[in-house]
């Protein structure tokens, strides 16, 4: 939209339009590289860490994440070309994905008895569900995918954490004192 007013409308002289886009360049520069960099650490220290990447050094750890930098923001380059669209949809599209990490924080925040399991289940199928609602079949009722994997993701929780609960209980130690 800067683009287009400052192109456009705007009676500017060429070296403020530099100055202007420079600048509104470099903003979204700086923006992206931020969520690039938080989604390689978020997807290798809370994702890959506690998992594959276990026993793995500070070295390779920080390695990986540097190549996770440019495989995200390559899926990201490349989910934007498949999916092109106005600034809105390619920010819910983003954020289609990036939503399903809710009911984990929430979890975290203020449910304690959520087991780890359960949000990871919850927020794989939720991711699950949304990339194929957005890029493989239409979303149901005219809603946007996020929402429906959202509802997906809440379900998958809560189911996980009943069989984890059911198994639980198949397992408990019968009380033997005495009344």
């Amino acid at each position: 939209m800067l683009l287009k007013m400052v192109m456009d409308v705007a009676n500017f002289s060429p070296w403020v339009v530099g100055l202007m886009l420079s600048g509104a360049l470099a903003a979204a520069m700086s923006t992206g590289a931020n969520l690039a960099h938080t989604a390689a650490i978020v997807l290798v220290r809370d994702v890959m860490g506690p998992t594959v990447m276990k026993n793995a050094s500070e070295k390779t750890t920080v390695s990986v994440t540097r190549w996770s930098v440019l495989g995200l923001s390559l899926a990201a380059y490349l989910i934007a070309l498949f999916n092109p669209g106005s600034l809105v949809m390619i920010l819910l599209t983003a954020y289609g994905v990036i939503i399903q990490l809710f009911p984990m924080m929430i979890g975290a925040l203020f449910m304690p008895q959520l087991r780890r399991a359960s949000v990871m289940a919850g927020t794989l199928v939720g991711s699950l569900a949304f990339l194929l609602m957005e890029f493989v079949w239409s979303s149901p009722l005219g809603w946007h995918a996020g929402v429906w994997a959202m509802l997906f993701n809440v379900a998958a929780v809560a189911a996980w954490q009943r069989l984890g609960h059911a198994s639980h209980d198949g397992h408990r130690v019968p009380n033997t004192s005495s009344h």
